[in-house]
């Protein structure tokens, strides 16, 4: 509102949500008065803003159980400090520990420990460094700068330390539309392995491709989101929501950098990782009836390594499996291609691609209060875009791609207090593409009155939210 305008509600509301946007407010009023009185036409406008506390303290605690056996809980503590530079800023630091142990299977007894630390802070408004832009709706953009340092520790087998920052914005176009956008995107990557020589190569003759990934990384990059959702208008009969990235990698750093003497480059010594990465991820609720959904995604994922590398970075990779993708395998348990790891080996999967494809479809039911059930089907798989010698049939070939996709169904039931929803997924596979060519379709095998049978095929998902 300025001085003399003519007063439009449009112009009311959207100042009273900007307002409320900018995070640091706990209530805003606005109030318009007559000036001396009606008759002259014009108003007084008051606004009354009520702060929140400059400083407040969170603590939250999470349980987790996988489909691989594994069962852990995570400790996450949150300092926020608000309007830190008097200009509506919000500065979040944190820190959270956890820990992973397997109840059961070939790892029974090795633990997974975690420690992560971040800050961030959040500017509600564009920095740009040549030009201002202002934005025009009843969003804030907000300008967004991190720091973060994460530890893990694999067992007695191995340990990764990960250095990331960013830099970049983040804006609602609309009530629909949303843009997220890193310029500026530092990924700083080692490990450490058992000096047990034994244990060792035992780990990556079990793993191949495993001391690849253990090797530094050095990710210089940016990013782009973009996200398109009408979920929130319950009134219609189908909605839909749509979220594609763009990520690159040493682009424009590949330009200024030295060579080693292996000929790659590098930045303060260190090869720095190239690529182009793509992913699109497409969902449609279609309401049948009122307590009738029917659920549908597509995952579709594809990454390029050009100048120092054939693949993407093992920390850009795709995955498949687990409580929200494929529901009938182990997480990360899944291809490349028609690879599968020898049994004795499950201690740490952690097989992925440079290539995803994923189809879900779930049909959920009301069956009573606030109990909810699903039906549902997950197809798809991961490939590598060339080929590891050490894991034969892992490479993606267009002709094969069909042949070698996984597909799993099952059932689930869901508590939806519409505040949280706790889910429990049950899923056996039906097409196993680790099988030789002709064998894959499993269905005839299905017996449920076989212990044997469940044993070796039904993976139980427990999980927090619905899968998509």
């Amino acid at each position: 509102f300025k001085k003399d305008e003519l007063y439009n509600r449009r112009d009311h509301n959207q100042s009273l949500n900007r307002m409320v946007n900018i995070g640091i407010f706990q209530n805003v009023k606005a109030e318009f008065l007559p000036v001396d009185s009606f008759r002259n036409n014009k108003l007084n406008l008051n606004i009354f803003l009520t702060p929140l506390k400059k400083n407040s303290l969170s603590f939250s605690l999470t349980g987790t159980s996988k489909s691989n056996n594994f069962v852990g809980s995570e400790a996450k503590l949150t300092q926020t400090t608000r309007n830190l530079f008097r200009g509506g800023e919000q500065l979040d630091v944190s820190v959270s520990g956890g820990f992973e142990t397997q109840v059961s299977g070939q790892a029974k007894g090795l633990n997974s420990y975690s420690f992560t630390t971040e800050a961030k802070l959040t500017f509600p408004r564009f920095i740009l460094p040549f030009f201002y832009f202002n934005s025009t709706n009843a969003f804030i953009p907000k300008t967004i700068a991190s720091l973060s340092y994460q530890s893990l520790n694999r067992g007695s087998l191995y340990g990764l330390n990960s250095f990331k920052g960013e830099f970049g914005y983040n804006w609602k176009e609309n009530l629909y539309k949303e843009h997220s956008f890193n310029p500026i995107s530092i990924n700083y990557v080692t490990s450490n392995v058992t000096n047990d020589t034994a244990r060792r190569d035992s780990l990556f003759s079990a793993n191949p491709g495993l001391e690849k990934n253990l090797e530094r990384q050095f990710i210089i990059g940016s990013n782009y989101s973009f996200t398109f959702t009408n979920q929130m208008e319950d009134f219609r009969r189908n909605n839909i929501y749509f979220n594609g990235t763009l990520e690159t990698g040493g682009n424009v750093w590949g330009l200024f950098a030295g060579k080693n003497d292996e000929g790659k480059k590098t930045v303060l010594g260190i090869p720095i990782n190239q690529f182009i990465r793509v992913e699109t991820d497409f969902r449609d609720y279609y309401k049948i009836t009122k307590n009738l959904i029917w659920a549908s995604r597509l995952n579709l994922g594809y990454g390029y390594g050009y100048g120092n590398n054939t693949s993407i970075p093992f920390v850009r990779q795709f995955f498949a499996g687990g409580s929200n993708d494929i529901r009938a395998f182990a997480a990360r348990s899944l291809g490349p291609g028609s690879y599968k790891l020898p049994n004795q080996t499950n201690n740490y999967t952690d097989q992925s691609g440079d290539i995803k494809a994923m189809v879900n479809t779930e049909l959920r039911f009301k069956l009573f209060s606030v109990l909810y059930g699903a039906l549902f089907a997950d197809a798809g798989n991961v490939w590598l875009r060339k080929e590891d010698p050490l894991r034969p049939g892992s490479g993606f070939n267009f002709k094969d791609a069909l042949d070698e996709i996984a597909v799993g169904t099952g059932a689930g039931l869901r508590v939806d207090a519409s505040i949280f929803v706790i889910r429990l997924d049950v899923a056996f596979p039906i097409r196993k593409p680790y099988l030789e060519p002709g064998n894959r379709w499993v269905i005839d095998q299905v017996d449920f009155g076989s212990s044997t049978w469940r044993k070796e095929n039904l993976i139980y998902n427990i999980g927090i939210g619905y899968p998509f």
